[in-house]
């Protein structure tokens, strides 16, 4: 082989080589970028290193679907969901719906309408801080800014027992005429009911595109 016609071949193989790692990085880049935004949909976690009861962890979540896991509950959490790409005008009756997990236990969870700074016009979203029957299902109206802020903490009754004291819960943003105002709360739960357990509860992580729920399953 000629040995101008080698140099050429090497140098180019070293081009290409060199290219081959740029879109490497590019590549774990990117994959990182899209597990951090998967990581929007849910959040598991336990009491914040801080051993005040008075501490109160931000936690915010950007997805219809997802999962919230708050174990050893000290002080409190506000749970922030923001519904991605709402307009009001488009979805006037869209609700967001929670379903207790049979792991929640001792732990109250409140809307806090909206109000993120101020603990005033908080309302309860379950009677019972513990999980009681696989039909409890609660909703709300989704505010016209796509944002609900959850206030959740742990029951004073058993703020001697963080050992067995869990947040649990599911939550799912119905966009469209799935869930309309005059529906029966009745016939709503029983629809819930299903919708949530076509579902396996190790759903993890969904993104909402075109009308079309995508689901990671682990």
């Amino acid at each position: 082989m000629d040995l101008d016609v080698r140099r050429t071949l090497i140098m180019q193989m070293r081009l290409n080589y060199r290219y081959a790692i740029v879109y490497f990085f590019i590549f774990i880049i990117l994959a990182a970028d899209s597990a951090n935004a998967y990581q929007m949909c849910s959040w598991i976690g336990s009491q914040s290193s801080s051993a005040n009861e008075e501490n109160v962890q931000v936690v915010r979540l950007e997805c219809d679907r997802g999962e919230v896991a708050w174990r050893y509950s000290r002080g409190a959490l506000i749970v922030q969901i923001r519904a991605p790409n709402f307009n009001a005008n488009d979805h006037p009756n869209a609700r967001i719906c929670y379903r207790l997990s049979k792991k929640h236990q001792n732990v109250l969870l409140y809307d806090m309408q909206g109000s993120s700074s101020s603990s005033q016009g908080l309302s309860l979203l379950f009677n019972s801080p513990e999980k009681t029957d696989d039909d409890h299902v609660t909703c709300t109206q989704l505010p016209r800014n796509g944002l609900v802020n959850l206030f959740v903490e742990l029951h004073r009754q058993h703020s001697r027992s963080i050992q067995n004291s869990r947040a649990w819960f599911y939550y799912e943003i119905f966009r469209n005429s799935e869930l309309r105002s005059a529906f029966d709360p009745a016939d709503i739960r029983k629809d819930l009911k299903s919708k949530f357990y076509e579902n396996p509860c190790s759903v993890r992580v969904s993104r909402y595109l075109n009308n079309h729920y995508f689901l990671a399953y682990l």
